[in-house]
């Protein structure tokens, strides 16, 4: 007899432990999927770059001579809403050697002019992030903004002032922690110079030297809003 009260003890315990979860979980709020895009951090990311530019010269007199590749310096701030877009502002100078022989009207020698040019770019900046949830991720990267270039010696150019350029670039992320990743980009940039010059004496007008292509290595450093 006392077996069969124990029994019936256990059951409306059990029973009543039951009911009441039944009721918690009925009240319990309904759980909502986490939106991953609304949930990312805001960030702004800080890239440094280094590497090689190759410019090349196309519809100018200049062009006659030769443009040398040399050592090139990038920088990017972009501001990050999400993971896979960022918007902000580019900076790049390069430094080449452009030298070039022509023909001396008096004497009628051969003479060569070389000039050491500092191409520099400066514009509005957007990067597109293709894989970002990836450690490893392509990246494609477009600017539009001015160009301008400075140059050794006294020959006749018509550089001065902002030159419109754009770049358009590719290339892979590869990230080592969660605020430092490691790019590597391949780009392509070109312009449109408002007006143009020759000399028809002596030698030609120095070249703009700062649209061509270029091959870039650096890091970003991203920190958090």
């Amino acid at each position: 007899m006392n077996t069969r009260k124990v029994h019936l003890v256990s059951v409306a315990f059990f029973l009543a432990l039951a009911v009441s979860s039944g009721r918690a979980l009925a009240a319990a709020p309904e759980l909502q999927p986490v939106n991953r895009e609304a949930t990312a951090v805001r960030k702004v990311g800080f890239t440094l770059l280094g590497g090689l530019a190759v410019p090349l010269c196309r519809g100018q007199q200049g062009c006659d001579g030769h443009l040398s590749s040399g050592p090139a310096l990038g920088g990017l701030v972009l501001y990050a809403p999400n993971d896979r877009w960022a918007v902000g502002v580019a900076a790049q100078m390069s430094r080449v050697h452009w030298r070039e022989p022509y023909l001396g009207m008096v004497d009628g020698k051969t003479y060569q002019i070389d000039s050491d040019l500092t191409a520099g770019f400066a514009a509005l900046a957007a990067r597109y992030t293709l894989l970002p949830e990836r450690g490893v991720t392509p990246i494609v990267q477009a600017a539009l903004g001015a160009g301008f270039q400075t140059q050794t010696g006294t020959n006749f150019q018509c550089n001065n002032g902002f030159i419109p350029t754009g770049q358009l670039a590719v290339g892979g992320r590869a990230r080592v922690s969660a605020n430092f990743s490691f790019l590597g980009l391949l780009s392509a940039s070109w312009g449109l110079k408002p007006s143009e010059c020759s000399v028809s004496d002596g030698p030609g007008a120095t070249p703009f030297a700062g649209w061509g292509l270029g091959l870039h290595v650096g890091a970003t450093f991203d920190v958090g809003l």
